[in-house]
């Protein structure tokens, strides 16, 4: 894993939130980094990573269209922040 793999996911993020980048788009985006993550020391990351996915799809198929961008905000600011520690300590 690079920090660039990082940063695609931080500009994905920052799109979503601005309504310039889809849902599947952001997901896409953070399964493709969490598919790089490989080493022992990120695994927490990785984790991280997916477990976004995971909760960002559950929200796609549980929650009415019109109420999915702000149920996924706590998620995708999570994530962010997630990433934003990693790069800090990194």
């Amino acid at each position: 894993m690079s920090r660039s793999d990082l940063r695609d996911v931080v500009v994905a993020i920052d799109g979503y939130l601005a309504g310039n980048v889809t849902l599947d788009d952001l997901q896409a985006t953070i399964i493709s980094c969490a598919a790089r993550v490989t080493e022992y020391e990120h695994r927490r990351l990785r984790e991280q990573l997916l477990q976004a996915e995971g909760s960002l799809e559950v929200i796609r198929f549980t929650t009415d269209s019109d109420k999915i961008a702000a149920a996924t905000l706590p998620v995708v600011i999570a994530l962010r922040d997630a990433i934003e520690d990693v790069q800090t300590i990194g």
